[in-house]
C-alpha cells in the first residue's frame, strides 16, 4: 500500500542508485487515477563529480501507473524535498488543471517530458489501418 512518506528505489537512465523517490502526498479522485506526488532526493555523495550529480527535483506528479513502473522496491521513509509544500500547492491551484504525468520516470525531467509529449502525440494520431 502506497503511503506519504515512503522512500523508493527507482530505475534510473544511468544506472544511478543513490536517489529516491519520496512520497509527498496521493490524491484519490473518484473518476481518475490516484495521482502520487514524489521529490526526487538526491544525496551529495551520489556522483564523484558535482557536475555528473542529478538535481533533487522538489514536486513531480506522477499517475499511479506511471509511479509503479518507475519504482522498483520500497526503502524505508523519507522527507519530501525542501520546497515540496509550495510547488504542491501551486499546482493544486493552477487554473488549467492537475498536470500529471503518466509515463515512468528514470532520474531525468527532460527525458521524462519527452516521453510524455510523445505518448500525447501518439494518442492523437489517427491510426494507420
Amino acid at each position: 500500500m502506497l503511503a506519504a512518506g515512503q522512500s523508493w528505489r527507482f530505475r534510473s537512465h544511468d544506472g544511478e542508485t543513490a536517489s529516491r523517490l519520496v512520497i509527498g502526498a496521493i490524491l484519490a479522485f473518484e473518476t481518475a487515477e490516484r495521482v502520487v506526488c514524489v521529490s526526487m532526493i538526491t544525496p551529495e555523495q551520489a556522483a564523484t563529480e558535482p557536475e555528473e550529480r542529478p538535481g533533487t527535483i522538489a514536486f513531480l506528479p506522477l499517475s499511479e501507473a506511471a509511479f509503479r513502473a518507475t519504482v522498483t522496491e520500497i526503502d524505508g521513509t523519507g522527507e519530501p524535498a525542501d520546497g515540496f509544500s509550495a510547488e504542491f500547492e501551486i499546482w493544486r491551484g493552477d487554473p488549467r488543471g492537475l498536470s500529471v504525468f503518466t509515463v515512468p520516470f528514470d532520474g531525468s525531467l527532460d527525458r521524462l517530458i519527452a516521453r510524455q509529449m510523445e505518448a500525447i502525440v501518439s494518442e492523437r494520431l489517427p491510426s494507420a489501418e
